[in-house]
């Protein structure tokens, strides 16, 4: 039985933001136009709030307070992972089941501990949830 390399296995991880971002990009594309802006406006919106929780981190040291670190790549990967399920629910267990993969490639190429990703998902999930729910509601208002 043949094993990944660690090179390999990087690769593969190294693959999987620039790939959430293609499928949210072919998601994106397939919204009716008059939904687009708003959606593209909750995936700016969502990047820069994980983007400025970051900067607070490394200005206040909260995640390392705790010796901890801040995970970006899985807040980013939240980004993308939740416009997917909201946008496209049939997509929903795949994009997730792709999450809890990715986490387990961090954990096993050392790049994060679970309690670096588990507390950065739940400093993210909630501000995420509630940027693509409320800006949801205002296009169903709208329709």
């Amino acid at each position: 039985m043949a094993y990944l390399s660690y090179e390999q296995i990087d690769l593969i991880a190294d693959s999987y933001i620039p790939l959430l971002a293609f499928v949210s990009l072919w998601v994106l594309i397939k919204l009716e136009p008059s939904k687009r802006t708003s959606a593209l406006v909750q995936i700016i919106s969502s990047t820069l709030f994980i983007y400025a929780v970051m900067l607070v981190d490394n200005w206040l040291q909260i995640w390392s307070a705790f010796s901890l670190d801040y995970s970006t790549h899985s807040a980013l990967s939240l980004v993308f992972v939740s416009f997917i399920a909201i946008y496209k629910p049939d997509l929903k267990k795949s994009a997730i089941a792709s999450f809890i993969i990715y986490a387990l490639i961090m954990l096993y190429q050392q790049y994060h501990s679970l309690a670096d990703i588990v507390t950065t998902a739940l400093a993210v999930t909630p501000v995420l949830m509630l940027i693509y729910e409320y800006k949801t509601a205002l296009q169903n208002k709208q329709d």
